[in-house]
C-alpha cells in the first residue's frame, strides 16, 4: 500500500474524548471516586452524574450502569457474573469460535474453576454461526449466549 498500512481496528486504542475525561475526572479534583476521603467526593459526584445520564439515555436506572476500564474487563464481568449468578450448579455458556480471546479464556476459566459447561460453536466460511447449531445448543441450563445472536438476524 502506498504510504504504509492502515489500521481499521481502532476499538482498543480509541482515545478518550477530552470532554468525557473532564466530566469524570475534573483536573482540580483528581481523587478516586470510590475513596471515602474528601478527595473522592467530587469525582464520585461526577461519576454518579455520568451514570444518571447514561441510564436516562438507555432507559434504565443509574445503579445498573457499570463502567469498566476495557472491553476485556467488561467481557469477564458479564460472563462470570451471568454464569455465577444464575444459580445453576453447572451453567451452560454458548459462544463462537471466532470470539475475542477475553471471552474464550474466561469461558475456559468458568469451566475449570466453576464447572460450567461451555459450547464453542463453529462459524462457516462467511464468519457466521449456523442458527440451527445455536438452536441445538440451547438447553435449560443455557444461561448466556456470547457473540452468536447476531447470526440469527443476518
Amino acid at each position: 500500500m502506498a504510504g504504509g498500512p492502515v489500521c481499521l481496528g481502532h476499538n482498543a486504542t480509541t482515545p478518550v474524548d477530552t470532554r468525557v475525561t473532564a466530566a469524570v475526572s475534573p483536573p482540580d479534583h483528581p481523587g478516586n471516586p470510590s475513596s471515602s476521603h474528601s478527595y473522592g467526593r467530587q469525582p464520585r459526584a461526577a461519576l454518579e452524574q455520568a451514570c444518571a445520564q447514561v441510564a436516562t439515555l438507555i432507559g434504565t436506572r443509574p445503579y445498573e450502569i457499570v463502567f469498566t476500564a476495557s472491553g476485556s474487563e467488561a467481557d469477564l464481568l458479564v460472563l462470570r457474573g451471568g454464569a455465577l449468578a444464575s444459580g445453576r450448579p453447572r451453567p451452560h455458556v454458548i459462544t463462537q469460535a471466532t470470539e475475542h480471546p477475553a471471552v474464550i479464556r474466561t469461558c475456559h476459566v468458568l469451566e475449570r474453576l466453576h464447572g460450567a459447561r461451555i459450547t464453542v460453536l463453529p462459524v462457516g466460511g462467511d464468519g457466521l454461526v449456523d442458527p440451527a447449531a445455536l438452536a441445538t445448543a440451547l438447553d435449560e441450563d443455557a444461561v448466556l449466549v456470547s457473540g452468536c445472536c447476531w447470526a440469527l438476524w443476518s
